[in-house]
């Protein structure tokens, strides 16, 4: 079953010089048309090329250290840098101090952090990309496919107060060429034309601005206090209720509902000078509960964040954000999903995306993993399996299982043992443990 109206989905993102990553690696939600397995799961949305196709979902996976994070961690500088660089350009947690260049050579100091991003929103493909050196945005450009073909919208090169400064426009820009030039001159140099843009009303900049800000949904899953987001989706809304008391019982939990009471957070004005992250995290809005029935009966409230497990705490606070994604089709980004939850649960998470029963709206999940059953093609295709390695120069490397010759046959080879055999050099490769216990046996 394909969908046919237009859907904000995610088609490649492309990422240079960042962290543990050097070279360009293209992560891509594209189908690969070699690829035979699960036909159904695949999207062709309004607004794609001939003959192109999404995948719902795509895994990454890899020994610690190999540059998952890391992806992840470029994803969501990206979408800080488009959606506060303008109102935060001037803080000392500005989000360009995210964009770290290469941390393991010379080379990659005084060499641009290289961001790109290929997307659908509203029938219509959009690349936008840019590039941050010594802190300070070095080019930014937009492209568009409105009817089927490229056309350029924006390119800036450098900031007003640079000798290199150059701004072009394709010639039918919404708002205009001159409209365009003065928001550019209001932009500065730890700022993207697009934040900018955004702020002043410019319409060109609009649909970038809207998937960053209501599509894209990169989630650090990795702390337990994101529940704030789940808290105060099942006070305002019933369907968020119903949605969290059904996927935590679900979960085989031994959870009969949740229940959720507002706090009146102190009125202290050093307080409300905190963070926000911060302030919910020491001072949190909600007070979460999980009922329970006892042996006799009667209801048993625990406090989730006292007398909960953490993968309970993932689960309650995983709940309102999957709920709006799957709602409003939308892209989620989570690190380490499997962290505190069995196997079988991430894989029937995962085949709700897959599903387009169960995923109508063409949601798409993208996840990091060191869960080797997950690597099933009855679950996902070879084009959703990625992998992450080091080269011999410490970079981090990205590549699918589509992209190795010979990948092995769905009715002759377990995937997963292959991976764990090293045959997709992906594992990490470890010393003999009892060597380093001889250090403490021989004193």
């Amino acid at each position: 079953m394909f969908s046919v109206h237009p859907l904000p989905m995610l088609i490649d993102f492309k990422v240079k010089n960042f962290r543990s990553i050097q070279g360009e690696q293209v992560f891509s939600l594209e189908a690969d048309g070699g690829c035979s397995e699960l036909p159904e799961v695949l999207r062709e949305p309004e607004g794609l090329a001939a003959k192109m196709k999404l995948l719902p979902a795509a895994a990454l996976f890899g020994p610690n250290a190999s540059g998952k994070t890391t992806l992840v961690k470029a994803m969501t500088a990206m979408n800080q840098m488009v959606r506060h660089s303008f109102s935060a350009a001037d803080e000392e947690h500005s989000p360009v101090h995210l964009l770290v260049p290469f941390l393991l050579g010379e080379a990659g100091k005084d060499a641009p952090v290289e961001l790109e991003m290929t997307f659908l929103n509203a029938g219509v493909r959009y690349r936008y990309g840019f590039a941050v050196q010594n802190e300070r945005v070095v080019h930014e450009s937009l492209y568009a496919w409105p009817h089927g073909k490229e056309a350029l919208v924006f390119l800036r090169r450098g900031y007003p107060d640079d000798d290199t400064f150059e701004l072009k426009t394709g010639s039918k820009i919404l708002g205009g060429d001159e409209r365009a030039h003065l928001v550019a001159m209001q932009t500065r140099p730890q700022a993207l034309f697009v934040s900018t843009g955004q702020k002043l009303n410019h319409p060109a900049v609009a649909p970038v601005f809207e998937w960053f800000q209501k599509s894209f949904r990169p989630l650090d899953h990795t702390k337990p206090f994101h529940h704030h987001y789940s808290a105060d989706q099942f006070l305002r809304e019933e369907g968020a209720r119903s949605f969290t008391n059904e996927l935590m019982r679900w979960a085989d939990l031994g959870i009969t509902a949740m229940n959720v009471l507002k706090k009146d957070v102190e009125d202290d004005p050093e307080i409300r000078t905190l963070p926000a992250s911060v302030r919910r995290k020491l001072f949190p809005e909600h007070f979460v509960e999980a009922l329970h029935r006892s042996a006799c009966g009667d209801f048993v409230a625990l406090d989730l964040m006292e007398d909960e497990s953490h993968g309970t705490q993932r689960i309650f606070g995983l709940a309102g954000v999957l709920r709006d994604v799957l709602a409003n089709g939308r892209t989620l980004v989570v690190d380490e999903l499997s962290t505190g939850f069995h196997h079988w649960m991430v894989r029937q998470l995962v085949s709700l995306f897959q599903n387009p029963t169960t995923n109508p709206e063409g949601a798409q999940l993208v996840f990091t993993s060191h869960d080797p059953l997950l690597l099933d093609l009855t679950l996902l295709r070879r084009d959703q399996l990625y992998f992450a390695k080091k080269d011999t120069a410490g970079s981090s490397e990205f590549y699918s299982l589509a992209d190795i010759e010979e990948p092995p046959r769905k009715d002759a080879v377990q995937i997963h043992k292959h991976y764990l055999s090293d045959a997709y050099g992906a594992i990490p490769h470890l010393g003999d443990l009892a060597e380093l216990t001889r250090t403490f046996r021989s004193k």
